[in-house]
């Protein structure tokens, strides 16, 4: 799934820079969400363009110094040289680790989503400023 993220340009690697090792992915995509049509228990922020963020992942070496975090800077980069002013994501619900982190980055949780066969995930929004 990350080599195919890849050869669509959704696909990004975390590699260290001073060792060269890669220690994340994360796939980022303004292509929209189908799944994210239609949301249950709840509503989105926003209706407009926003980018998706899938497969949000880091090695447990370097875990705890914020190279996730530093993702979702990132991408909000992206989302203003494109003039977009959301972000997306969506986790299962068992997943608290990422629960948490989505909220300490500021996202809002805003309902429920059925991702086909993958079942229900709980979908969370972040508005930019201006």
């Amino acid at each position: 799934m990350i080599k195919e993220d890849i050869a669509n340009e959704y696909g990004y690697v975390l590699e260290l820079e001073c060792e060269g090792k890669i220690v994340g992915t994360v796939a980022l995509s303004f292509d929209g969400e189908p799944w994210y049509d239609d949301i249950c228990n709840g509503k989105w922020i926003t209706n407009g363009d926003f980018l998706v963020i899938h497969r949000l992942a880091v090695s447990s070496d370097v875990r705890g110094t914020n190279l996730a975090s530093e993702v979702i800077k990132q991408a909000e980069k992206l989302c203003a040289s494109r003039g977009v002013s959301s972000i997306k994501i969506d986790t299962h619900e068992d997943n608290i680790v990422m629960q948490k982190f989505v909220k300490k980055n500021g996202f809002e949780y805003c309902g429920v989503v059925i991702l086909g066969n993958e079942g229900e995930r709980l979908a969370f929004e972040k508005l930019l400023c201006c």
